[in-house]
């Protein structure tokens, strides 16, 4: 899910980025364990997503799971700006 979401975001319409953007910032807030163990998942040498996926995945995932308080994206939605780390359960952190 993840993965397809990524690439969708890399395409240029702008619609269907800004879709997909919506929907990694819903996963994001719905369920942030779920979120941030695909983004590490789409890292992994047996992920059949290009590089440009795992690339973007990288990126999205420095910039949510980080020592400050807040996240460096999604800056609209104060809640879902929330450090992601912060708010994992214990075994998703230790999956991270």
């Amino acid at each position: 899910m993840i993965g397809q979401v990524l690439s969708e975001i890399l395409q240029n319409d702008n619609t269907m980025r800004k879709a997909a953007e919506d929907k990694l910032n819903a996963a994001k807030r719905t369920d942030p364990d779920r979120y941030a163990c695909y983004l590490v998942s789409v890292l992994s040498p047996e992920c059949q997503f290009g590089q440009d996926v795992k690339s973007l995945a990288a990126v999205i995932l420095r910039r949510n799971i980080s020592i400050q308080a807040v996240d460096v994206s999604d800056m609209q939605d104060k809640d879902n700006n929330q450090n992601l780390y912060q708010r994992l359960s214990d075994s998703a952190r230790e999956y991270v």
